[in-house]
This record gives C-alpha cells, sequence and structure tokens, in this order.
C-alpha cells in the first residue's frame, strides 16, 4: 500500500512494477500449504498522503486484505513535495515539521489499523531521494526516513531500506531523472520521482527477502 510509488507511476508495463515482480517471483514457488497461489494486490494512489492513506484504510480497508500475508507500506513522498511546494511559496519551513510530526502520526495510525484485521507481516519502506543535488530535499527526506526507521522499531515491523537501494543509482533508476534539484519537478511539466523499470527491479529484489522472511 503506498501512493504513486506503488501504484507503478512511470512503468512500462503493470507486469513490471514491484508488487507484480514481486507477485510473480513467489507465484513460481506454487501454492503455499494452504493451496493458495500468492497474488498481489495494490491499494495505492498517485498523490495520496500518509494522511490520505490512513482515511483511506480505515473507510475502505478491503476484505480481501485480511488473508495477506505480507504487507509492505511506503507512503510520505507525496507529504514532503507538499510541504516543499509550500516553501517555494512562501511559507515557513515549519511547514516540514508539521508535515513530519502528521506522517509519523498517520504511520501509526496505518499500522494499528492494518494489524487490527490482518496477521500479515508488516514492512515499512524508506524513501529514496530523487533530488540529491538539493539540500532540503536531502534534509526532508533524511528526517522522514529517520521517522520511518524508529516506527519500524517502536512499532515491530520490518523495514525496507530503498533509500540505501538508490543512493547514488539515482540517475539509472529513476524514469526521466534530470539533474536531481527539485526545481526538476517545481518548474517542469515533467515528473522525475518515480522509479523506472530497473528502479522497480531493485525494489522487487530488496523487497523479497524482507517478506519472506
Amino acid at each position: 500500500m503506498g501512493d504513486s510509488i506503488t501504484a507503478g507511476q512511470s512503468a512500462s508495463s503493470p507486469y513490471r512494477t514491484y508488487v507484480n515482480l514481486v507477485g510473480q517471483h513467489l507465484t513460481r514457488f506454487g501454492p503455499n500449504t494452504n493451496g493458495q497461489t500468492a497474488r498481489p494486490e495494490v491499494f495505492a494512489r498517485p498523490g495520496w498522503t500518509s494522511e490520505a492513506l490512513a482515511r483511506a484504510v480505515k473507510t475502505r480497508f478491503s476484505s480481501r486484505f485480511h488473508q495477506a500475508k505480507f504487507i509492505s507500506i511506503w507512503v510520505g513522498g507525496d507529504d514532503l513535495a507538499y510541504a516543499a511546494l509550500a516553501i517555494s511559496r512562501g511559507a515557513p519551513r515549519s511547514v516540514l515539521v508539521d508535515s513530519l510530526r502528521h506522517y509519523a502520526r498517520d504511520l501509526e495510525f496505518i499500522v494499528g489499523t492494518v494489524r487490527n484485521v490482518s496477521s500479515a507481516r508488516i514492512v515499512l519502506c524508506t524513501q529514496y531521494n530523487p533530488f540529491p543535488n538539493t539540500l532540503l530535499a536531502v534534509q526532508g527526506i533524511q528526517a522522514l526516513n529517520d521517522l520511518t526507521i524508529r516506527s519500524a522499531m517502536r512499532l515491530h515491523t520490518g523495514l525496507a531500506p530503498a533509500h540505501m537501494w538508490f543512493e547514488g543509482r539515482q540517475q539509472q533508476l529513476i524514469y526521466g531523472y534530470q539533474s536531481g534539484r527539485i526545481q526538476n519537478v517545481l518548474h517542469n511539466a515533467g515528473s522525475p520521482v518515480h522509479p523506472n523499470d530497473a528502479g522497480h527491479r531493485v525494489i522487487a529484489n530488496g523487497l523479497l527477502p524482507l517478506l519472506t522472511m
């Protein structure tokens, strides 16, 4: 579950998103001991902030997830994006602090709500930095990831360090990557923030051992 990354935006095909790549790998092993075959489900939408995901989990969390064995949660990028946009328009930097505080609260709510209806193994994902040459992005994403790491420890979930998988490889793994500056998305029509096919493969390969351990 998550936002546009989990929804597969910028992958060349739905079959090449990290969610489906994980599902394809698990399916190759055949049915589990209960005769069930792995089937990936996506609970994500482009533009979802942590608050939007929390609201969706509260009101629309489908019964089909009750039988889930593994659930990954990747959200927070849009929280930072909206805060950065507000700052670029003159808002104080305290907007970022407020955004991070709300993110931590929402993440705890999401995990708690999922656990009320599912015994699935939960893995929280950190956020890679599509703008490594912008200080505000570096600071914001580091703060977001610190919160995610602390939340994983406090809530006893798994942790997928996606920021480490992409570090230094953004140009190869992000669709439409330009100069690594936040201005690329604030002032241009393109949105060089999502994984390309290679990026989705990296995520799938990183997630698999965490989901099945």
